[in-house]
Order: structure tokens, then C-alpha cells, then sequence
């Protein structure tokens, strides 16, 4: 199994909308470093917004990065 390519949130900032998973190009699953399997998972229960076009998912680089930003995590060890 080929590994994925190696993403950033700053290198796909300015797409419109990425691929749930790729081999070559930036896609949620390089983004998060997870399997293929597992993010098709969170998309199919609908914690990852997508868009489908054709036989292809799409999800929209703003709702990917309402994402990341939305839970901010807490290194302090306190409960909130």
C-alpha cells in the first residue's frame, strides 16, 4: 500500500472543496493521516460534511476548516 502525500491544513486553504480520499492529490484522509476506511466512515455517519459530484465526494474546504478550528483542545488537564 502506497502512503498517502503529505497535506496541510495551509496547503488546501485556498481549494474550494477536496476529496474524501486520493492517491496523489490532497484529499480529507492525508489531511487527518487516517485510512481510506475510516474517513469514508465519518462521512457516511455524517460528522464530515460532503458534497457528492458524480461518483466523487467532495468536502468543502470552509466546513473542513470550521472543523479543525471548532474544538480547540485543552493541554491545561483541567475538566471543562
Amino acid at each position: 500500500m502506497a502512503a498517502l502525500p503529505m497535506c496541510t491544513i495551509d496547503d488546501v486553504r485556498d481549494m474550494p472543496a477536496i476529496p474524501l480520499w486520493h492517491r496523489t492529490e490532497p484529499s480529507v484522509a492525508a489531511l487527518f493521516r487516517c485510512s481510506r476506511a475510516h474517513i469514508y466512515r465519518h462521512a457516511a455517519l455524517g460528522e464530515i460534511p460532503t458534497i457528492r459530484i458524480g461518483t466523487r465526494i467532495y468536502v468543502p474546504v470552509p466546513a473542513l476548516l470550521a472543523l479543525f478550528y471548532a474544538a480547540p483542545v485543552d493541554d491545561s488537564g483541567d475538566a471543562a
